[in-house]
């Protein structure tokens, strides 16, 4: 197998944009030197508002595509400002832009990673719309749950959270009698916030999916470098100009700040310090991305290496070369990301394990990215 190369000042950017924008998208991201766009079916979240009738039906989901980039920070404002302009991202509900530091990328030489210069000169973008002071809340729940979830984040005021399908590993198939009660389908839901509204919409969202319940999901923040946010959460039948987004972020502008937001969290309706919960610290999420096929040895590996749990969501990578012609096989390859929460000083141990199934296995194809937890909720027992 190739040997790694550690690359750092890299960020984790995530692109959502309707379906109907995705060719356009990656043909753009592709010319700006990515090899790496990570593409995903996903599918945004809403709920309705109106009259009590209307109500009475569930609001459609909108069908999205989640892409996720590995970008040098050097790039990562040029690349939003393009993102953004080509997706028509300023329009209503046209999609979301955010960018999660990485503590540093490890990938194997086989592996597609961004080839334009890395001396480019960033661009200034100081007075730009583009927001930070922001979280991400992520969340991998059973199936079913998020929805549930969603809804918690939209009634707190968030943007309509995206969902996307993976599946779960780790304590399930350590104790068999889980396999008969708990399925491996999981979702993963994702919304980025203000950090002024950050503990209402975690507690909510965490409420909502019962997410201190046994098995039922691990539930997440990390911080956000930067992010353009347009995603719609209510369905509204209105004829108003403007849609509450539209009128919130006015008010923003308009008091120079997000302080007026803040509202009394009433977090965990607990009546007993006991019952309260307990947020874990210290942690960190560590991702390995490898063909989809190949990603049973290596969590397997992590997970023998003493990572606690695994959750695996499949994607396809659809690099410039293929783009071309130049590897046709490559557009329709699909890619398995290992997500696992562990200590930061567990990382190289458990990466090495990992490292060593896939010379063991001849997998020439590895990525690992760390980003930051900044805290989580799960059942503790």
């Amino acid at each position: 197998m190739s040997s790694f190369t550690q690359k750092n000042k890299i960020s984790l950017v995530f692109v959502i944009v309707p379906k109907h924008m995705r060719t356009s998208v990656v043909k753009l991201i592709n010319s700006l030197g990515a090899r790496n766009v990570v593409r995903i079916t996903a599918r945004g979240s809403q709920v309705q508002e109106g009259a009590w009738f209307t109500k009475i039906f569930p609001a459609p989901s909108p069908e999205l595509e989640s892409m996720q980039i590995l970008v040098p920070d050097c790039h990562i404002n040029h690349f939003f400002e393009k993102v953004i302009e080509v997706s028509k991202m300023n329009a209503a509900g046209q999609g979301l832009i955010y960018s999660i530091p990485c503590d540093e990328i490890d990938h194997s030489n086989n592996y597609p990673v961004w080839t334009a210069s890395e001396e480019e000169n960033s661009i200034n973008l100081s007075n730009s719309d583009h927001s930070n002071n922001l979280s991400s809340i992520m969340c991998i729940i059973e199936r079913g749950g998020a929805d549930l979830m969603a809804k918690g984040a939209i009634h707190s005021g968030a943007h309509g959270p995206v969902v996307t399908f993976a599946e779960g590993r780790g304590v399930r198939d350590k104790i068999p009698l889980l396999r008969l009660t708990k399925t491996a389908e999981k979702e993963f839901v994702q919304v980025v916030v203000d950090d002024t509204d950050l503990d209402l919409v975690f507690s909510q969202m965490a409420k909502a999916g019962r997410i201190t319940d046994p098995g039922r999901g691990f539930l997440y923040t990390t911080p956000v470098n930067k992010a353009y946010i347009n995603l719609p959460g209510v369905k509204e039948e209105t004829t108003h100009t403007a849609s509450m987004q539209q009128l919130i972020a006015a008010m923003d502008e308009l008091k120079g700040n997000r302080d007026w937001r803040k509202r009394e969290n009433e977090e965990f309706d607990s009546k007993d310090k006991k019952n309260e919960p307990v947020f874990l610290e210290n942690l960190v999420s560590l991702t390995c991305i490898t063909p989809r096929d190949q990603s049973d040895a290596l969590i397997e590996a992590a997970l023998e290496a003493g990572a606690p749990a695994a959750s695996v969501g499949f994607g396809s990578i659809k690099d410039a070369e293929s783009e071309k012609g130049a590897d046709r096989n490559q557009v329709n390859k699909e890619w398995g990301f290992i997500h696992l929460a562990i200590a930061p000083d567990k990382v190289d141990f458990i990466k090495d394990a990992i490292k060593k199934r896939a010379v063991d296995s001849n997998i020439s194809e590895v990525c690992f990215y760390v980003i930051p937890v900044s805290k989580a909720l799960t059942y503790l027992g």
